[in-house]
């Protein structure tokens, strides 16, 4: 990030093209005078701390994340593509708009989180709990559902080419699928 500009959000953050691999923390002074800097690995902060939070239109794409908690976070328009995600939680999350494209997700939870209009192509979803998800017009196209749970889950407005919906465990066909 070139000097001198300031973000305090994900979102303001992404828009100077910077992603969270590493943070710098700044505190200053009343008077405005630099009080404390730390140099942050942003993954490793986001592992442990991102349930809840506001990271719309953050840039967290290659992020390695594996078992980070983003229950409840707010992840719209968010670049994840090729981010490493195995074991992690976006339990109640909003992920309208966002870019998990060639992610590993595998053994993830997406219980009950909004994916519409989501970018899931080439995703590895293998055992991951999307039970009660929103999955309107959200591309899977190329993904591996194997064995994912997608109980519950209405896929008949998503983009499935490529994507072998037998393999996903849907409680004996009660998903609706897109038919031909």
């Amino acid at each position: 990030m070139a000097q001198g500009l300031f973000a305090t959000t994900a979102s303001e953050l992404a828009s100077y093209g910077a992603g969270l691999e590493t943070l710098l923390i700044v505190s200053l002074s009343t008077e405005g005078a630099l009080a404390a800097w730390w140099t942050v690995d942003g993954w490793a902060l986001l592992r442990e701390m991102g349930s809840g939070l506001d990271l719309r239109g953050a840039n967290l794409s290659g992020g390695l994340l594996t078992g980070a908690d983003f229950s409840g976070s707010d992840l719209s328009e968010a670049d994840l593509s090729r981010a490493e995600l195995t074991k992690s939680d976006f339990t109640g999350a909003k992920l309208v708009g966002a870019n998990f494209s060639g992610a590993t997700l595998t053994s993830a939870t997406l219980m009950n989180a909004e994916l519409t209009e989501a970018n899931l192509s080439r995703c590895d979803l293998r055992h991951s709990d999307m039970r009660g998800t929103c999955c309107t017009r959200t591309a899977f196209r190329g993904a591996d559902l194997w064995n994912a749970y997608i109980w519950n889950t209405n896929l008949d407005e998503s983009f499935t080419d490529g994507v072998d919906i037998s393999r996903a465990d849907d409680l004996s066909g009660a998903v609706k699928r897109k038919t031909a």
